[in-house]
């Protein structure tokens, strides 16, 4: 993701680059124009946090190879699990999304999924939501005859396409208006979009995911994992022999719904400047997307 953000702004990646040095901060070093620099990646989550989650990551992984959809990088998004009983399912339809996409090409692959609806008494015109509707709930409100509950939890991540979007409200609610009797429930087709890119010199695919049950959103987290990620990245440029001018940069990964809802920005902005004073500059990828948090220095070959 780093070297097509690089060519994409018009810097050479050199031959035989990038170079992964292995450790407890993975290191990765390049050439842009010619001149090195040395990359820390620095995971906002707990890469490791379940056995069953790196399970089925791996199990995931082997069916996207078995498949033929080797060079891409499949974004679960916050809370979602893996499917355990449909993988295979699961790697035909990243694999059908993947052959459409060219090098660098980005897309959302939607998972089928059922929203749970529940007519609870006339009085009212809106809907209480939960899930990844609850942002809109409001678009409900004087569209429904009564009061309504809907459980959209199997969405963990909404289209792009605002299109799309009002669809799945509109549709959602025909299905309520058909409701008639108090206690009365329906069931709302829908899909989860998750997001899918392909991206050159990846030979495995690779599923980028947190466990379920980690909470990626909470503040002091984030803050806490991001200073102390930073901290043992720069520790780790320090130790890795670096020539003379080689530049310094970290990469922190990070799994959300979209990278506009991300918190590592506002995170590296309440903490002591000292901390990342000697990187030229750092990046945050999530979603299938990069997003510079620092820099580059203007005198640094990322620049």
């Amino acid at each position: 993701m780093v070297t097509q953000w690089l060519a994409e702004r018009g810097r050479s990646v050199g031959a035989g680059s990038p170079e992964l040095i292995d450790g407890p901060v993975p290191l990765v070093r390049l050439t842009a124009d010619g001149r090195p620099f040395s990359m820390a990646v620095v995971p906002l989550f707990d890469v490791a946090a379940d056995a069953e989650t790196t399970r089925r990551r791996v199990d995931l992984e082997h069916q996207l190879s078995a498949v033929g959809a080797h060079s891409v990088a499949l974004w679960v998004p916050p809370g979602a699990p893996i499917p355990i009983d449909d993988a295979a399912g699961v790697s035909e339809r990243v694999a059908e999304a993947a052959a459409n996409l060219e090098p660098g090409g980005r897309c959302e692959v939607g998972f089928p999924v059922t929203l749970e609806l529940r007519r609870n008494g006339d009085e009212g015109t809106y809907m209480s939501v939960v899930g990844g509707l609850s942002p809109h709930w409001a678009r409900f409100t004087n569209r429904v005859f009564g009061y309504y509950q809907l459980d959209s939890s199997p969405i963990h991540r909404l289209p792009e396409d605002q299109e799309k979007v009002t669809q799945l409200i509109d549709f959602t609610v025909l299905v309520a208006n058909g409701v008639r009797q108090d206690g009365g429930r329906a069931e709302v087709a829908a899909e989860d979009a998750w997001s899918l890119q392909r991206l050159d010199g990846l030979t495995n695919p690779t599923v980028v995911t947190a466990s379920p049950e980690e909470h990626l959103t909470d503040g002091a987290l984030v803050r806490r994992t991001l200073r102390d990620g930073l901290k043992a990245a720069v520790a780790a440029l320090d130790a890795g022999a670096l020539a003379e001018g080689e530049g310094r940069a970290v990469a922190v990964v990070g799994v959300y719904r979209s990278v506009e809802d991300e918190s590592a920005s506002a995170a590296l902005r309440g903490m002591d400047p000292g901390l990342f004073a000697g990187l030229d500059f750092a990046c945050l990828l999530a979603d299938g997307k990069l997003k510079p948090l620092l820099g580059p220095r203007p005198e640094s070959a990322l620049a």
